[in-house]
């Protein structure tokens, strides 16, 4: 994907705000049902990276309706009786709505490599699934929108030690803390899925998270553009017209 310079310049010469981009973004899903496009959003990436955060500010104007958000609090989910991807194939929305994961199929790569749960080979054969996945979802006119939210390991550090210095034990996990302890394993991991399934149809952008509200700001935008791109509408125009609307109302 060839946004991030862009978006960068965009940002610097506009003076935007959350708000505005989530009435955007509210209009890009309605049109997005109009059209009968799905899109799949995977926000993945380094602990304590405000994933969550981002993703509220996502879709806090958009219509539940239309949505589904899948993040499974279990990621002990290893069943060897069921496919790899068996979990998520079940929360797949209809056409013209919208997917968003958290602790997507990569976060299991990831869990379960450093967990040892599977070998090299297995590794291999699930992210072999997941392109399988995503190509046969994207011919059928599915959007895939994936980012990997990036973080040095001194700030990864620094996010830990101010959690658990605020008392906000809940924020920090096992795996958060094993991030910080084998920074240099997890950074092979996570090299590793995305440049086997960095593809055309599902390319992957990469945002640093070491400034929250700006990697929150650069989603954003970053998803903005690719959904106008695919719907080839304007959504600057489009809430143009809508405050047009109203005023003469």
């Amino acid at each position: 994907m060839v946004y991030l310079p862009l978006i960068l310049s965009y940002m610097s010469n506009k003076d935007l705000t959350e708000e505005n981009l989530q009435e955007r973004l509210y209009l890009l899903q309605n049109e997005a049902n109009l059209q009968n496009i799905s899109f799949y959003v995977i926000l993945e990436g380094w602990a304590q990276t405000g994933k969550g955060q981002i993703l509220k500010s996502i879709t806090y104007r958009m219509d539940p309706k239309r949505y589904k958000v899948y993040s499974p609090i279990d990621t002990d989910y290893f069943d060897t009786h069921y496919p790899f991807l068996y979990k998520y194939w079940q929360h797949f929305p209809a056409k013209g709505h919208a997917l968003f994961l958290l602790k997507s199929y990569y976060h299991r790569i990831t869990k379960g490599y450093s967990d040892k749960k599977f070998d090299k080979k297995e590794l291999l054969q699930a992210q072999t699934s997941i392109l399988n996945l995503e190509k046969t979802l994207s011919d059928d006119g599915v959007v895939f929108i994936k980012f990997f939210l990036d973080l040095n390991k001194k700030e990864l550090e620094k996010r830990l030690k101010l959690a658990s210095k605020l008392g906000k034990t809940w924020e920090v996990t096992k795996e958060d803390k094993d991030q910080v302890k084998h920074y240099k394993k997890y950074e092979s991991i996570f090299k590793s899925y995305r440049e086997l399934t960095d593809q055309p149809y599902a390319p992957w952008t990469s945002i640093s998270a070491d400034e929250s509200s700006s990697a929150k700001i650069k989603v954003m935008l970053i998803l903005i553009r690719e959904l106008e791109r695919v719907l080839k509408v304007n959504s600057e125009d489009l809430l143009e017209k809508l405050l047009q609307t109203e005023s003469t109302e």
